[in-house]
């Protein structure tokens, strides 16, 4: 059971360190990666998903300082307003609509947090193991 954990815990770093390299682009790169379909709603879901995932799992492997980091970019994420997720006005399956959603000023910290937490969530497989984005999902 312990080997199963250690490899479940091993891919969701790996998916993390993923996500983190995609928070912490501007918006433009950010949208260029996550595709035009929701980009802000998927980027705040799959780094809440991730982190929640990487921490419950850690068991001892991460510092008190990453773990603060994490924790912290998890409260941006989720402090994001609606107006950075789903603008007024936009239609989020269009890459303006990403575009004005993921320029709102709220992203900024979020890419502030993504950026501190990045070189300290290493992805095990190297790049080899990185995770592929395709039409707007990490795989």
């Amino acid at each position: 059971m312990q080997e199963n954990a250690d490899e479940l815990y091993q891919n969701y770093v790996s998916q993390l360190h993923g996500v983190l390299e995609i928070l912490s682009s501007g918006a433009e790169e950010q949208s260029r990666l996550m595709g035009a379909y929701n980009a802000p709603w998927e980027m705040r879901q799959d780094g809440s998903d991730f982190i929640e995932a990487v921490i419950s799992l850690e068991k001892g492997r991460l510092d008190a300082s990453t773990l603060s980091r994490l924790h912290e970019l998890h409260t941006a994420l989720a402090g994001l307003p609606p107006e950075a997720i789903n603008p007024e006005g936009q239609i989020m399956t269009t890459a303006q609509g990403c575009l004005a959603a993921l320029g709102h000023r709220a992203w900024s910290q979020v890419r502030t947090h993504a950026e501190l937490c990045l070189p300290l969530i290493k992805d095990p497989f190297g790049s080899a193991g990185a995770p592929e984005v395709r039409s707007g999902q990490i795989q």
